[in-house]
């Protein structure tokens, strides 16, 4: 058991370089490039740069790290690592909710999660891909 534990935490095989300087700027950019792109539809995404802008770092960061470690650099791949991280955050959030008010505003924080989520993190691939010079 424990070994498929520590396969699943640490595949085996192949390892791949993260170029630090295409991570840091794919990171910090793809949040203000669809804000800066989605701001005049709405105004709307400023409000998701500011709250989930934080929570895109916190969890984003050593996910993306671990991601790109093991894994070639695709944008297929890092879109759906962003997907099923956005949906279980979202199974999480409403889990610890404590009574049931949150259900009248779960199709709207989904909608907007998984909008600007999937955005920021096509976003990042792309960047991230084009300034490590592997597309």
């Amino acid at each position: 058991m424990w070994a498929r534990i520590k396969d699943w935490i640490v595949p085996p095989g192949p390892r791949y370089r993260i170029d630090a300087l295409a991570f840091l700027l794919a990171l910090v950019l793809a949040p203000l490039i669809v804000t800066a792109v989605t701001f005049p539809i709405g105004g709307f995404s400023i409000f998701t740069l500011f709250f989930g802008g934080p929570i895109y770092l916190a969890v984003g960061t050593p996910l993306l790290l671990w991601h790109l470690r093991f894994n070639p650099p695709e944008y297929g791949r890092i879109a759906m690592l962003g997907l099923r991280t956005l949906i279980v955050g979202l199974i999480f959030w409403a889990a610890t909710m404590n009574s049931t008010d949150w259900l009248s505003v779960l199709p709207a924080i989904s909608a907007i999660t998984l909008i600007f989520g999937l955005a920021w993190v096509w976003v990042f691939a792309l960047i991230y891909i084009k300034v490590a010079g592997r597309a």
